[in-house]
């Protein structure tokens, strides 16, 4: 039998990785936000333009044990990309609502859990819970009640912060669901799959932006 998975921002990850069969990715990227509608994506575009990236993503898949040393070295030389150029970015806003849904169907989605490991509805809302709760900290409501429901957990997400979802089409795609026969840049480093597992959520709040990136297939 599997063990459940833990709290905090290491158990949901990890209990994406399962559901989805999913190389999860969470990115902590320090920014603010210019003014104007479209203040968060030139600060996206610069953030995935820049060597950060780049170095965030490797030292994030070196963490989670999806890429070893060796590994790391074969892949990931000086000429090695990530991004789709041009990129031009399609960012939509999203509602503390629509947040909260997409972290609890990344951990009951059925139709894209290849190996049948979504989570009951009743397990997956504290896995979110304590996952919000670590990533806005002091800005969360302490006062949300001990039964949890979607309505509840938006509570856990400051009115004032900034929620996105990045289309997933800015990095390289292994092709696999869409029998894209293509092949790939010499240099390219895919990470999306063409599913509906595909996403790069945006959390901004207080001057810091969470990414949460994932893919899946069987």
């Amino acid at each position: 039998m599997e063990a459940e998975p833990s709290g905090g921002l290491w158990g949901f990850l990890d209990a994406v990785d399962q559901v989805l069969n999913s190389n999860t990715l969470l990115l902590r990227v320090p920014f603010e936000v210019g003014p104007g509608p479209t203040g968060l994506v030139e600060g996206l575009e610069r953030y995935f333009r820049s060597p950060s990236f780049r170095e965030d993503f490797a030292s994030e898949m070196v963490a989670r044990e999806w890429w070893f040393p060796g590994r790391l070295e074969e892949r990931w030389g000086p000429q090695a990309r990530l991004l789709v150029e041009p990129c031009a970015l399609r960012v939509r806003a999203l509602t503390r609502l629509e947040v909260v849904e997409r972290l609890v169907w990344m951990l009951t989605a059925e139709e894209c859990s290849w190996y049948r490991k979504q989570l009951p509805l009743e397990q997956a809302l504290p896995l979110v819970d304590s996952f919000l709760g670590d990533v806005f900290g002091a800005g969360t409501d302490e006062s949300v009640p001990r039964e949890l429901s979607l309505k509840t957990l938006v509570r856990r997400i400051p009115p004032d912060s900034i929620l996105a979802g990045v289309e997933p089409d800015f990095l390289f795609s292994t092709g696999y669901f869409a029998g894209d026969e293509n092949p790939l840049p010499a240099e390219a480093v895919a990470y999306f799959e063409g599913s509906k597992s595909d996403g790069c959520l945006v959390l901004h709040w207080a001057g810091t932006a969470w990414l949460l990136l994932t893919n899946g297939s069987p």
